[in-house]
């Protein structure tokens, strides 16, 4: 029996476990070290990151991805306009077509292939690294990278069954690396 690749494309979107269901939930998450490089004018700085109080702590909420009606379209509509290129063997495009119903090759994966989402977010009032104080960041919930969620923009966090996590941000004035504890949170208290 063949598969074409838009079918497994398509497996892809429906709702998998890749941690285990009781990795799902609300986190809360405590920063021990942070490190970067950061530019100011002519200035520039290598070397430990005083983090202000309200940086230190970051809440994050681990759940399966969900793609609605629409991003489910996009994908594969986007899948099988990448398809028959490959199978063409011609090069791919510099530019996406100017159509909506083709997603761009950089955040295809993202979109369309991603099982499980971290929302990050600081402490409202805070003084977040990133312009809507949210993150969300993806993973493709396989055994190549189970614990290890990233966005399009360099932005990754690594996260251990123990609760370790390792963080990169980057910024506007320069990248740094967090790393700290996660605890699960107990939703009836």
């Amino acid at each position: 029996m063949r598969i074409s690749l838009s079918s497994l494309a398509l497996l892809a979107l429906l709702p998998m476990t890749a941690l285990a269901e009781d990795h799902y939930g609300q986190y809360t998450c405590l920063v021990n070290r942070s490190v970067g490089i950061i530019h100011s004018g002519d200035q520039i700085y290598a070397g430990q990151i005083t983090l202000p109080s309200g940086r230190r702590q970051f809440f994050m909420h681990l759940q399966p991805v969900a793609p609605d009606p629409q991003t489910i379209s996009l994908c594969r509509d986007s899948i099988s306009y990448y398809l028959k290129i490959l199978e063409s063997r011609l090069p791919y495009s510099v530019h996406t077509p100017a159509v909506n119903e083709i997603g761009p090759r950089a955040v295809l994966g993202d979109h369309c292939f991603m099982r499980d989402e971290i929302n990050l977010q600081y402490p409202m009032g805070e003084t977040a690294p990133f312009q809507d104080e949210a993150l969300n960041l993806r993973s493709y919930g396989d055994d190549m990278g189970r614990d290890h969620f990233s966005d399009i923009n360099g932005n990754w966090l690594k996260l251990t069954p123990d609760g370790r996590f390792v963080l990169v941000l980057q910024y506007a004035n320069g990248p740094s690396i967090e790393d700290g504890q996660c605890r699960k949170v107990d939703p009836e208290h």
